[in-house]
């Protein structure tokens, strides 16, 4: 005898029950009974992302797009941020192709230059940067990750992941500093304590060792190289690198003297 939203209300509640009971199959039906019957389009675009999200858990990408499909289809009628989602996840459940690679980056594109996107592109910029990591147009992606980390607006979870991205990237490159610079910038972005705050800290423990062997090894190359160096051209490195630190040491001075005269 209940009413259609206090029907909804309380399948809604059964369906978290079951999310924590890691039944998300029958968390599913729940959600779908709950988001059939409630009266609010922003419970129903969230119960259908959820139901999105639990089946994307359990490998069933194509019934996550098609509800995925549902959510975008509410458009503004629920939130935008439900909206923007559904497209970013449908994205992710799409392997790009030789057929579907113009298609996916023009989605992608349109998604960008959406102006009622702009809160949101953050996400959109990370996608993109996904994108063409995958296409293997690594510039591209390098450009793209740092658009997100620069338009992030505090979601710390998603600026972790651009990090350990761009730390991935380089470690996997040998840029060995650049990925310690990236984890150091990861860790910060990550709850201490947490498994995967401690799983960083000592990668990045380890590849402290790594770069400091690298450093010693830089140093006794260019040492090796100068000492290789005809006497002439040794000279003239030597006069170069002292004609350069004076021209720090004369900036530095008349950048003082510019702060002493400003302070008369």
């Amino acid at each position: 005898s209940l009413k259609d939203q206090d029907y909804a209300d309380a399948n809604a509640v059964i369906a978290q029950c079951f999310i924590n009971m890691k039944a998300k199959d029958t968390a599913i039906q729940k959600l779908k009974i709950a988001q059939a019957y409630t009266k609010k389009n922003p419970e129903k675009g969230r119960y259908l992302f959820i139901i999105g999200q639990l089946y994307n858990e359990l490998g069933f990408k194509d019934s996550a797009n098609y509800a995925y499909d549902k959510v975008i289809d509410l458009n503004r009628r629920s939130p935008r941020v439900y909206m923007i989602n559904a497209h970013l996840k449908k994205i992710q459940n799409t392997e790009i192709t030789d057929s579907n690679r113009e298609e996916l980056l023009e989605y992608l594109t349109d998604l960008e230059e959406n102006r009622e996107n702009r809160p949101f592109l953050d996400k959109i910029y990370r996608e993109i940067a996904q994108y063409h990591l995958a296409n293997q147009t690594d510039s591209l992606a390098i450009v793209y990750y740092n658009k997100s980390l620069r338009a992030n607006r505090g979601d710390r979870k998603l600026n972790s992941l651009n990090y350990q991205t761009l730390a991935d990237y380089n470690f996997d490159q040998n840029e060995y500093k650049i990925a310690g610079a990236y984890y150091d910038s990861t860790l910060t972005n990550l709850k201490e304590n947490s498994r995967k705050h401690r799983r960083i800290k000592k990668k990045l423990d380890n590849l402290e060792d790594v770069i400091k062997y690298e450093d010693i090894v830089q140093y006794a190359d260019s040492t090796i190289t100068v000492y290789e160096m005809p006497e002439a051209e040794r000279k003239a490195y030597f006069e170069d690198f002292i004609a350069e630190l004076k021209r720090k040491e004369d900036a530095a001075l008349e950048i003082e003297f510019k702060k002493a005269a400003a302070g008369f």
